[in-house]
């Protein structure tokens, strides 16, 4: 993000020429910092196993709810 914001400051590349980076990145990066920090543990309950397939299908939700509001975004030209 930070040589994003450099070369849009350089004037090299406007915004609106990489604006859907800095959408997806302000999403993904703290979704996969997040991920990458919790790990697995070594053995789940079956309690656990339910709510990980639970959080696992809410990630995956939200993953398409975002994609599909990008695309809608290109197709109306904003």
């Amino acid at each position: 993000m930070i040589a994003q914001i450099l070369l849009i400051v350089t004037e090299r590349v406007s915004y609106e020429d990489i604006k859907y980076f800095f959408w997806t990145e302000s999403v993904l990066v703290p979704l996969l910092y997040v991920l990458y920090t919790k790990g697995v543990p070594d053995q789940l309950s079956r309690e656990q196993e339910k709510e990980q397939k639970r959080e696992i299908f809410v990630l995956v939700f939200s993953f398409a709810c975002m994609v599909m509001v990008i695309f809608m975004a290109m197709l109306n030209g904003y």
